[in-house]
């Protein structure tokens, strides 16, 4: 077999979307007023009016959407067996339509009498995988973290719930996250003193996708390869609406005895409660960390994976030029 075979890797441009909250911001305010009570369940004889509700923050949670494809076309072998119907056969002729007949000689004293005849097989195998990752976690971006969460059956009727949302596409992500701006104005026309976050994913996008590509490997043994490729289809971080609410509970002094924060989703109104009002991020954004999708990453993949998957060496694929997606060239301010 020839040993300088390429494994062709086409890689998707990455891109990121906002998602529109369908809650909006009076609505929220009016859900948190409803709520507040909930978040102290131990207390009895609350009233609600014991309460102080504050909008203190809107924020941006991050998640992933990738799809990957494989395609095989190769030839392998094996053996067929072939067993006499009765011991007293000294022959098994194989006929086939319009193909000479072939003979086969049975050894009666043998003591298995089975006949196995070397082939192989024409096989195409192709695979795709999609996947949602959940990347809003306090979490910092370097090399060695653990795998990336996908998310589990439980919870994709709500991430599909979030895709099928109508969003806006972000083409110039420093002003997303330094200046909370979208298209040249602000996120969100209706802030009345709160904050706004855009949280950073916790898992840049050639980690997820490594993740998902591990999903279309296939077990192959090839004497002959026609066709091999790897295709990234998808790579898209998505950016969801949450509101963050304080809930403080005032003793019979009317001073603050107690404060919890809560979070709406401002997609499907559930509630959760939450230990901390900010995500600690540093201050540059390392983008070609989060949206850099390299054929090197891809590669590496393959190496890592090694075992029965492909029993071909790795170092018969060869390593494409990294490439740049242009979103990340829009904010170094290269020119294409």
């Amino acid at each position: 077999m020839e040993t300088n075979v390429s494994l062709p890797i086409t890689m998707c441009e990455p891109k990121a979307y906002v998602i529109e909250p369908t809650i909006n911001r009076f609505n929220a305010v009016t859900r948190a007023g409803a709520q507040a009570d909930k978040f102290f369940r131990l207390q009895t004889f609350l009233k609600k009016s014991d309460i102080d509700v504050h909008l203190i923050q809107r924020r941006l949670a991050p998640f992933w959407v990738a799809q990957c494809r494989s395609r095989f076309h190769y030839d392998r072998a094996t053996s067929y067996a072939i067993l006499p119907q009765d011991g007293d056969a000294v022959e098994i002729i194989v006929e086939m339509e319009g193909q000479p007949a072939l003979t086969l000689p049975v050894d009666p004293e043998a003591k298995s009498q089975s006949i196995f005849l070397r082939g192989k097989e024409r096989c195409i195998t192709e695979r795709t995988a999609s996947e949602f990752v959940d990347a809003y976690e306090m979490i910092e971006i370097k090399s060695g973290l653990g795998l990336p969460p996908l998310v589990k059956k439980d919870d994709l009727a709500r991430f599909r719930q979030y895709i099928s949302t109508p969003s806006r596409q972000v083409n110039d992500l420093s002003a997303l996250y330094q200046h909370n701006t979208l298209d040249g104005a602000p996120i969100y026309d209706d802030l009345q003193g709160e904050a706004v976050q855009v949280v950073l994913p916790s898992q840049p996008a050639n980690r997820v996708v490594a993740e998902v590509m591990k999903k279309v490997m296939v077990t192959i043994d090839p004497i002959v390869v026609y066709e091999w490729s790897l295709a990234v289809e998808k790579a898209d971080m998505y950016l969801r609406p949450l509101y963050i609410f304080e809930f403080a509970r005032k003793d019979k002094d009317h001073k603050v005895a107690e404060s919890k924060l809560g979070q709406l989703d401002a997609i499907t109104g559930e509630w959760i409660t939450i230990s901390s009002k900010e995500i600690v991020q540093s201050g540059r954004v390392p983008w070609d960390k989060i949206l850099n999708l390299t054929v090197d990453a891809s590669v590496v993949v393959l190496q890592e994976l090694g075992g029965p998957w492909l029993k071909i060496s790795t170092g018969l694929f060869k390593v494409g030029a990294k490439h740049v997606p242009g979103i990340v060239k829009d904010i170094r301010g290269e020119k294409e």
